[in-house]
């Protein structure tokens, strides 16, 4: 119901469920944090202003499931705007600390195969 997306602070936006139930969206502005609900949408600090920085900044979000049988995350972006990412010669273009802008998925635990995302996604 809308009254219960209210108390958990965020804000209802249609129906879910097929119908049975309301969507309740929740946003967050900070840099860095958990996510502890679903359909929560991450902004820059002043969106939808552009970020900038003048030193190397680290935003981390750590997405926290809500039920344990959640095996999986999705993630959509709606704008997604990160520099050029540095380019170290020949043919090689790098995600490189302090020379672009890049975003780094790393799984929980002992687990591998990271996803590292830099340069023009669009």
């Amino acid at each position: 119901a809308t009254i219960f997306c209210d108390i958990l602070g965020g804000e209802a936006k249609g129906s879910c469920a097929q119908g049975f139930g309301t969507c309740c969206y929740f946003e967050t502005t900070a840099c860095g944090g958990d996510i502890t609900r679903n359909q929560t949408y991450i902004h820059n600090p002043g969106y939808p202003s552009t970020y900038t920085v003048s030193s190397d900044t680290t935003c981390e979000y750590k997405i926290i499931r809500i039920n344990p049988n959640v095996c999986q995350v999705r993630f959509d972006f709606a704008v997604f705007d990160l520099g050029v990412p540095y380019y170290s010669g020949a043919t090689q273009f790098e995600c490189v600390s302090g020379n672009t802008d890049y975003v780094t998925f790393t799984p929980a635990g002992n687990k591998v195969n990271g996803l590292e995302l830099c340069g023009y996604n669009t």
